[in-house]
């Protein structure tokens, strides 16, 4: 089993948003700052040398954003997720904490699910009064059938504070049970906080997309069902650019 951490921290100074705290530990890293979507802005990219997700792998990642502070994180790109049959889940378990009125744009890139894999994720978010963009999305791989597809789960939780009980749960499953055959690539993104307004949508040919309004009046999920990865992947830059 192969564990990997993130842990990065991010705050306002002078106008910027700097790095407060910056550790990974292999196959994960992270450089320099870039200058982000909007003025003071910080814009970062996590890379992973390992390029894919073994079973039993535990990912255990932490992103504060202090009062002020706005940045977004990227993935590399996309990660596959190997399995072995009767092999174990890989699990990633991420912690996104805004304080103040902190911003967050956080767009993992489509975990993508090849034979026999199973993967579960949970990603919390605490948001304060701050907002945030979160993007969750997988695909399954081009060879897979049916007969081989093992699992993925996926559940969002949100709170105004640690500790509070969840103002929003949002859980997705897909097994070779509920997989509908002319889709392969699946993706939500979350546009979260008090002062989020109805997100709007850029037709992408082959993706079927809806907006839904989320509990407790959080924000919004976008919500993105594809014939191929290549269109989700248009579909959720979209998405995220008119958000932004």
């Amino acid at each position: 089993m192969i564990s990997r951490s993130l842990d990065l921290s991010f705050e306002a100074v002078d106008g910027r948003t700097v790095f407060d705290r910056k550790r990974y530990r292999w196959p994960q890293s992270v450089g320099r700052m870039f200058p982000g979507p909007h003025p003071g802005s910080g814009s970062v990219i996590v890379q992973n040398s390992g390029a894919s997700i073994h079973p039993g792998d535990v990912i255990e990642q932490r992103v504060d954003v202090g009062s002020g502070a706005y940045v977004q994180v990227l993935g590399q790109g996309a990660m596959l997720v190997t399995g072995k049959p009767g092999g174990a889940a890989a699990t990633e378990s991420t912690v996104l904490r805004l304080r103040g009125d902190g911003r967050l744009i956080h767009c993992t890139e489509p975990r993508i699910l090849t034979r026999h894999a199973h993967f579960a994720q949970l990603t919390d978010v605490e948001i304060g009064d701050g907002s945030a963009v979160v993007v969750d999305a997988f695909v399954l791989h081009p060879e897979l059938t049916a007969g081989d597809v093992g699992s993925i789960s996926s559940t969002v939780r949100l709170r105004c504070v640690e500790g509070q009980e969840p103002l929003m749960v949002d859980a997705q499953l897909l097994d070779s049970s509920l997989w509908p055959r002319s889709l392969r690539a699946f993706g939500t993104v979350y546009v979260l906080g008090s002062a989020a307004t109805v997100p709007s949508l850029s037709d992408v040919d082959g993706v079927h997309m809806v907006v839904t309004e989320l509990p407790n009046g959080v924000g919004h999920a976008v919500r993105m069902a594809a014939e191929e990865g290549g269109a989700l992947r248009t579909a959720l830059d979209r998405t995220v650019r008119l958000v932004r």
